[in-house]
């Protein structure tokens, strides 16, 4: 009979004939008679059975086909993922599963199965009896999401019916002739993909561009497990002429160009990034393309939009477009070129080092930076054999940046120049007027600087005439050789006298100035335009490589960043990355990194600062004060009262001890209230390196500061005589910035100065304002004892 059971036809024969099957079974199967006869009485009953009747009748037919069914499927087969998971079993009746078969169909649109859409399908086997399929979706418009990509491209779907068809085959070969079936649709998240070399196009017509192409895309597949496409293809297409945004977008010139245009598919992660950057032939000037690029994924799901801006590009080859080049140093401060030669001129101090970094770009016009160049005192730009260069034409780190150098004397420039893949220069040069530092035997003691903006008013002036009083009986006859006439200048009175060579003629300086309005010469000349901005502070050279510095006044520091409208919000803190009213933003550096810009600014490099703030600054400049909601902190309970000579200062300064005392108020301090008062600034006064606001930000003072003062505040002074005062005993317990440091000691540059070992000083309040008696104590023994000036 074969392996495994037989299948039973059915059909009439004699009634006797089990007795004669029986005696077959024993005589060709050798079996007993027992056995025989009971195999005949199962074959009656099955004859019975099939042919209604006791006539008995039996035909054995081998090779029964093995049943097929699928377990398990997808939960939602209606709207599947484009990865399907499938289970299945089979079962034999006359025998065993050797193994399955299993093909799966695309449908089409019509989501319905056909003889056509299974011709030519191939079935795999398998010995498995559940696997994971990844299948095609690849048609567009799936229904139940929106018909129009371009509303939410992050949501619209490609989509494909398919039906899995699943065979069992047994021992004998033989296959199930009706195969399990599931059908089902599968969907995947369309492939987005982005044009970020050049940058976001935002103009309504093309765009003037190199005449080497280049362009560089960012693809995304939501639904991929690295959430990145499999493929791309580009297409560069002529077009006559500009097209505007308004007549692209109506005529669609992009749809009907065939496939023969585009290039091939080309693997996302293919070697050398050619599956995210292409640099095209040189094309001749004024012929204008499209450059479209799209993604897909690995259900075939293709970018369905072709959107300007996004992954279009309208472009016109023309002449005249240069990389921008961007030369920073530290002092001379970050420039901007495009061009054959720009040139910026400075006066430099003899030893002065020169630390330039560059970096460049030509992505806004479809270029690529291909070399670099640089040298110090080139005669000809253009000959490349000139020996001012340094290097020849590269790429690479270090030819991006240069090394230290400094000049004795002489006018000497400094050269660097960028070239893209069109053979296109950027040139950047710099003019220097190397200027010798007076030698400290030759210079002059000490020169006061009052830069102080004021009006002509009566007031002012006779305020004027009492600040220099308190200045001359500071100074006069205190400081050997100081001359109210020659050692004083007073902005106001001579804007164009603050220049680098007059402070170069002295030991020392005093800098008395109000930073609060950003009208101070130092702010005018020296502080940077914007955070993106910056410029040359020759202040801070004199600081580095010439004198000592007392830079006193409310707002101070304040005055030296530049103006950021609205307003900033303090505090100011320097080593963050935040942007816009809350810091200066992040910058790359040459080698790729991300700095923090706030670590440029003149407050954190010479004076070691973190951080700044003032007592009380306009409504909502301080971080989470809203306008109208009540003040944080006001002048009448938070001004300064005194300024507490910090312990920690004494034991640092030893000889301190007994000549710098605590600084105690004049009557003006005490009043506070007055018009004549509000010319000192008092709300305005500057404390340093401390967070008295909700602001999430760590502060950390560095080893190249110590603290002098500290302010004590008028609540904790018991100056709340004032029962409409905000300060009042049952309005405030306690001043939030008493103990805060108003006054730093700054070592960074104790060492590289004429005098080794001097360091600089920083008060951020009003000098006159206090005893003079205390206050001429404390100047003294700066000028006599660290910066070895001659006193009486």
């Amino acid at each position: 009979m074969g392996s495994g059971s037989a299948r039973a036809t059915c059909s009439h024969s004699p009634a006797h004939s089990h007795r004669q099957g029986a005696t077959a079974c024993v005589r060709k199967a050798g079996a007993t008679p027992a056995l025989c006869l009971a195999l005949g009485i199962v074959a009656s009953l099955l004859a019975a059975g099939c042919g209604g009747d006791s006539t008995f009748m039996g035909t054995v037919v081998p090779d029964a086909a093995p049943d097929s069914r699928v377990t398990g499927t997808p939960p939602v087969l209606a709207q599947t993922e484009f990865t399907v998971h499938f289970f299945w079993t089979g079962s034999d009746r006359d025998g065993w599963i050797d193994h399955f078969q299993w093909r799966i169909s695309n449908n089409g649109r019509d989501g319905k199965v056909d003889v056509t859409d299974t011709l030519g399908l191939r079935w795999h086997r398998t010995a498995v009896t559940d696997s994971v399929f990844v299948v095609q979706a690849d048609l567009d418009s799936f229904s139940i999401d929106v018909a129009d990509p371009r509303q939410d491209p992050h949501s619209y779907r490609a989509w494909q019916t398919h039906t899995f068809f699943l065979r069992a085959v047994d021992n004998d070969g033989v296959g199930d002739p009706t195969p399990a079936t599931v059908s089902f649709t599968a969907t995947t998240l369309t492939p987005i993909i982005a044009i970020d070399i050049p940058a976001a196009q935002t103009t309504t017509s093309c765009v003037s561009a190199a005449r080497v192409l280049t362009f560089g895309w960012t693809g995304q597949d939501p639904d991929a497990a690295n959430l990145e496409p499999a493929s791309v293809r580009y297409l560069l297409y002529e077009v006559p002429g500009c097209y505007t945004r308004t007549q692209y977008e109506r005529e669609n010139p992009l749809a009907s160009v065939p496939d023969a245009l585009w290039s091939p598919w080309i693997p996302y992660r293919a070697a050398q990034d050619s599956g995210r950057i292409v640099t095209l032939r040189r094309q001749d000037l004024l012929r204008s393309f499209f450059f479209a690029v799209q993604a897909k994924d690995v259900a075939g799901a293709v970018t369905p939009t072709l959107e300007w801006g996004e992954n279009v590009r309208h472009v016109q080859i023309a002449d005249g477009n240069r990389p921008l080049l961007t030369v920073s140093e530290p002092f001379l401060g970050t420039f901007d070129f495009s061009g054959p030669g720009t040139i910026q001129s400075f006066e430099i101090v003899s030893g002065q080092p020169l630390q330039f970094s560059w970096t460049a770009g030509a992505s806004s016009y479809a270029g690529i930076v291909e070399a670099f160049r640089y040298g110090w005192e080139v005669q000809d730009y253009n000959d490349s054999n000139d020996p001012g260069w340094a290097v020849g034409w590269g790429l690479g780190e270090l030819y991006r940046r240069a090394n230290p150098r400094s000049f004795g004397q002489g006018t000497p420039n400094f050269v660097v120049q960028v070239r893209d893949n069109s053979g296109t220069v950027t040139r950047a040069i710099f003019q220097f007027d190397v200027i010798q530092v007076a030698r400290r035997d030759e210079q002059r003691d000490l020169l006061l600087v009052q830069d102080w903006p004021r009006g002509n008013t009566a007031l002012e002036s006779n305020l004027e005439r009492k600040w220099d009083d308190r200045w001359n009986s500071l100074l006069l006859g205190r400081v050997t050789n100081f001359d109210r006439g020659t050692d004083v200048l007073d902005t106001h009175d001579d804007p164009t006298g603050f220049t680098f060579r007059r402070l170069n003629n002295y030991k020392g300086v005093i800098y008395f100035n109000k930073g609060s309005d950003f009208k101070t010469q130092f702010h005018e000349l020296l502080a940077p335009l914007s955070t993106t901005a910056t410029r040359y502070n020759w202040f801070e050279v004199y600081q580095a490589r010439v004198g000592n510095v007392l830079f006193c006044g409310p707002q101070s520091m304040n005055g030296t960043i530049e103006f950021n409208p609205p307003v900033w919000r303090l505090p100011v803190v320097f080593n963050v990355p935040d942007g816009g009213d809350l810091g200066f933003g992040t910058a790359l550096s040459v080698d790729g990194s991300t700095f923090n810009r706030g670590t440029l600014r003149y407050p954190y490099t010479a004076w070691c600062l973190e951080a700044i703030d003032s007592v009380r600054p306009a409504p909502g400049q301080i971080f989470g004060e809203l306008i109208g909601a009540g003040r944080l902190r006001t002048r009448e309970c938070d001004a300064m009262v005194r300024a507490v000579v910090d312990d920690d200062f004494l034991n640092a300064y030893p000889s301190a001890r007994g000549e710098v005392n605590d600084l105690r108020p004049t009557s003006e301090r005490d009043a506070q209230f007055g018009q004549t008062i509000a010319y000192y600034q008092f709300d305005r006064e500057e404390f340093y390196n401390a967070n008295v606001t909700r602001r999430d930000v760590s502060l950390s003072v560095r080893s190249c500061q110590q603290t002098m003062y500290r302010l004590r505040a008028r609540r904790e002074e018991g100056w709340v005589d004032r029962p409409d005062s905000l300060c009042f005993p049952e309005h405030r317990l306690v001043s939030s910035l008493d103990h805060a440091p108003v006054a730093i000691a700054s070592t960074v540059y104790a060492q590289t100065k004429q005098l080794p070992g001097a360091e600089d000083y920083l008060w951020g309040f009003h000098p006159l304002a206090f005893d003079l008696g205390d206050l001429r104590s404390a100047l003294l023994w700066i000028l006599r004892e660290r910066w070895h000036l001659s006193t009486q």
